[in-house]
C-alpha cells in the first residue's frame, strides 16, 4: 500500500521549518524530505530530533545546489565534489536519511561522464547509503546536465552500483512530454523514490485534471513499488486545505 512523504521545503511554508515535521505527521504523512538541509537554520542534530519526535522517516535530502544546481557533472570540480559528498554523507548519517539525491548541475557535453565517475566515487565511499539521481526537464532548469530519463538510466548502468537508483518526478516527466505512468513502468526497476505534483502548475496533484493520480497510486501498488511517494509541489493555498490527494 502506498506510503506518502511531505516535501518540507515546499509544503507547510505557513509554518516555521521546526513546526513542519509535526504538521506533516498530523496530516497523515509517513515521512519527510528536505531538499537542502545545509541551508536550514537548524543544525542537522536538531532536524533529526524533530523528525524523531514527530515519528516520521527522513526520506531524502539533496546535495548542495549552490549557484548552479549542483556540481556533480561539472568538469574541474571533482575535488570540490569529493569534499561536498563527504560532508553530505556525514549529514545524512546524522539525519538518518534514506536517499541522497546527487545534483548534477549545469554542465557541458562531457558532464555525464564526469557525473558517472563522481557517482562511482560516492557509491564506493559509502556503500550502505542509497544515492539517487533525477532527470530534470530543460524547461525547469535550462542547461541541467541530466535532462532525460534515458540519459539517467545510461548513467546508472555505467556506474553499476547497487546503491544508486532513480528519482522519478511526475512533473518533470510530463514536462518532457511523457505519460508518467508509462514512463514509470519503463524504468520501475531503477526507481527508488517518487515525487508528484500537478502539471503544468506544479500545485496539488488533484488540482488539474490532466492526470489521474489515484489510478497512478494504485498502479504503483500493483507494480510492487515499495518506496515512498512524495508531495513535492507549491501549495495553491494553505497546505492543509489541499491534501485531499493524500486521502483519496
Amino acid at each position: 500500500m502506498a506510503r506518502f512523504c511531505a516535501n518540507l521545503t515546499m509544503l507547510f511554508q505557513e509554518l516555521p521549518l521546526a513546526h513542519r515535521f509535526q504538521a506533516a505527521a498530523d496530516a497523515g504523512f509517513d515521512a519527510v524530505e528536505l531538499l537542502w538541509p545545509d541551508e536550514a537554520e537548524e543544525p542537522p542534530e536538531e532536524l533529526a530530533r524533530l523528525a524523531d519526535a514527530a515519528g516520521v522517516e527522513f526520506a531524502l535530502m539533496d546535495t548542495p545546489r549552490g549557484d548552479s544546481w549542483g556540481i556533480g557533472a561539472q568538469d574541474g570540480q571533482q575535488m570540490a565534489f569529493f569534499g561536498q559528498i563527504i560532508r553530505t554523507i556525514d549529514m545524512a548519517d546524522i539525519l538518518g536519511v534514506t536517499h541522497v539525491h546527487v545534483m548534477a548541475g549545469l554542465a557541458g557535453d562531457g558532464g555525464r561522464d564526469v557525473l558517472t565517475d563522481n557517482l562511482i566515487q560516492a557509491c564506493d565511499l559509502e556503500p550502505e547509503q542509497s544515492f539517487i539521481i533525477e532527470p530534470i526537464s530543460t524547461q525547469a532548469v535550462p542547461g541541467y546536465a541530466l535532462n532525460s530519463f534515458e540519459a539517467a538510466a545510461k548513467v546508472i548502468a555505467k556506474v553499476d552500483r547497487p546503491n544508486l537508483g532513480l528519482l522519478f518526478d511526475t512533473f518533470h516527466a510530463a514536462n518532457m512530454g511523457h505519460d508518467p505512468l508509462n514512463l514509470f513502468r519503463k524504468y520501475q526497476d531503477l526507481i527508488c523514490h517518487v515525487q508528484v505534483s500537478s502539471h503544468p502548475s506544479r500545485h496539488e496533484p488533484t488540482l488539474e485534471n490532466r492526470y489521474d493520480f489515484p489510478t497512478f497510486f494504485k498502479a504503483l501498488d500493483k507494480a510492487g513499488y515499495t518506496g515512498l511517494i512524495s508531495g513535492e509541489y507549491h501549495p495553491s493555498g494553505r497546505t492543509e486545505d489541499g491534501l485531499s490527494w493524500l486521502k483519496p
